[in-house]
């Protein structure tokens, strides 16, 4: 039971509590309202955010959903390769078999 529901949720909560830590000035975020904007302060608790040109508002760092690119796309955050577990070796990328 703790591997199915707990271990996957404490999972995602520590990813979140590091994105949301890991936030700094100019960054890009995406609020969890769906609003994009860009941060221009950092405090303890709180961003400021700005949504348009000359328009800042103050968020909790809670509803930062994730980091963007300004056009709205996410970051892509690259994974490493896995390895095969059935021969030791690296999964191969285009299909082939070895």
């Amino acid at each position: 039971m703790y591997f199915l529901l707990l271990r996957p949720q404490r999972k995602r909560q520590k990813e979140t509590a590091a994105l949301q830590s890991a936030i700094q000035v100019n960054d890009s975020v995406l609020l969890t309202n769906g609003i994009i904007g860009l941060v221009t302060g950092v405090e303890d608790r709180f961003l400021w955010v700005e949504i348009a040109e000359g328009v800042q508002v103050q968020v909790v760092k809670g509803s930062v959903g994730s980091k963007v690119n300004m056009d709205g796309s996410p970051i892509a955050v690259p994974k490493p390769a896995k390895a095969s577990k059935r021969f030791g070796k690296q999964a191969d990328t285009d299909g082939d078999k070895k």
